[in-house]
């Protein structure tokens, strides 16, 4: 994650730094690919968010004065020798938020005016996924701020096992795929992603290269005609980008490889949910429309469908 993240803030001129506790143990037992997209979703907003200054990253093991939380009195955990508490809390010095829009920064079709006004990129990166994926791992998550202009603080809790001590398949946290899931792999599979957004367009790189894709980046129009190759099987380009027209893109790529097996399939992602966006993109020979903010699982079934199909059969 750091790997991915040092790259966007270092252009903000950002100072990115990670504290690892000397209690933390160097294994164990649970969703790696969620608590990966945690971590890019809650470090990608820290960087989104902050014109200068710092994002500081620190995880250790809970200890039991840190596991309550008053405004989450529901949140019980315990420690035991089966298992520990992971904290990791994600600093920065970005536009903050207001303590009354804090609430409603978790729900899905909610976003904090704080962030929605504001010119720094747009609205958070999936939050109400970050929020699901910790409670599927027994935990909690909550931000913390002052108010605009004072930073913010993001904080989660998740239930860990501790390597020879737990029982796998007793923790609710392990991922269990769908068997057709679990037989396809996408290792080495060469993707393009376009996106203006240096964030966004890390978190999706993120997730591609943590399934195993091979996976290239490009911000605009003009480089992704000049780098997409029939080595790419999937293209998958931001059609709410201001000041590039996607459809076009999408139409040059048809024109440029001509039948549909000697061609990357195109898959549109967009904040849009409404019909004529679909339409237009089914229009000028997508084979995909998927909504953002992308989960890891949703982007595991959209590259299997893909490869299985030649189409994202569902949005």
């Amino acid at each position: 994650v750091l790997n991915l993240i040092k790259p966007v803030a270092s252009v903000k001129k950002l100072f990115v730094t990670l504290s690892l506790s000397a209690d933390l143990p160097e294994y164990v037992i649970g969703d790696e690919q969620r608590l990966m997209q945690i971590l890019l979703n809650i470090v990608g907003n820290a960087v989104k968010f902050s014109k200068e200054g710092s994002v500081s990253i620190s995880a250790f093991a809970a200890k039991s004065d840190s596991l309550r939380d008053p405004r989450a009195p529901e949140f019980f955990a315990v420690a035991s020798e089966n298992h520990f508490y992971l904290r990791v809390q994600v600093k920065d010095t970005g536009i903050g938020i207001n303590p009354q829009d804090i609430p409603n920064l978790f729900s899905k079709f909610t976003q904090s005016q704080a962030l929605a006004s504001t010119n720094s990129g747009g609205t958070g990166l999936g939050l109400a996924i970050c929020k699901r994926f910790v409670n599927l791992m027994e935990g909690h998550i909550w931000i913390e701020s002052e108010g605009l202009g004072k930073g913010s603080t993001a904080i989660f809790i998740i239930k860990l096992g501790i390597p020879g001590r737990s029982n796998e398949s007793k923790l609710p946290f392990v991922a269990k795929l769908p068997a057709n899931h679990m037989q396809m792999t996408f290792q080495g599979l060469k993707v393009l992603v376009m996106d203006d957004n240096g964030v966004s367009r890390m978190v999706t790189k993120g997730l591609l290269a943590h399934l195993g894709c091979d996976v290239t980046t490009v911000g605009s129009r003009d480089e992704c005609l000049r780098v997409v190759t029939q080595e790419h099987k999937v293209v998958f380009m931001d059609v709410s980008m201001p000041g590039i027209d996607c459809y076009e893109v999408a139409v040059l790529i048809h024109e440029r490889f001509g039948k549909r097996h000697g061609r990357p399939l195109i898959v549109a992602l967009t904040g849009n949910t409404d019909r004529v966006t679909k339409e237009n993109c089914m229009r000028v020979g997508m084979d995909g429309v998927i909504l953002k903010p992308v989960s890891v699982d949703k982007m595991r079934s959209v590259l299997s469908e893909l490869l299985e199909h030649g189409v994202v059969l569902e949005s």
